[in-house]
């Protein structure tokens, strides 16, 4: 089951009674926060896990239609560390 930003929005405006628009607002503002300062820094949310930048090293690919290889740029990725707590909360 994947959760998109529709749900969350919407178990926002249920727990803290505010309009959509509030909701989708509050939510892009947390989530553009974790992608700017996890640039530059490891963001650490309490209780729920953590994200920071990681670089992809480059790679060799195949197209598997041509079997032409090529190469895969190098390039950084957000990732998502959770809690012990919240994987405790999961499993």
């Amino acid at each position: 089951m994947s959760i998109i930003k529709k749900d969350i929005s919407n178990n926002i405006i249920k727990d803290v009674n505010i309009s959509r628009k509030d909701s989708i607002e509050i939510l892009d503002s947390i989530l553009e926060l974790i992608k700017d300062n996890g640039k530059s820094k490891h963001v650490k949310i309490s209780g729920f896990g953590s994200f920071n930048y990681k670089r992809t090293p480059a790679r060799n690919g195949r197209n598997p239609k041509t079997n032409e290889f090529f190469e895969i740029k190098s390039f950084k990725r957000l990732i998502f560390k959770p809690s012990i707590s919240l994987k405790k909360k999961i499993n």
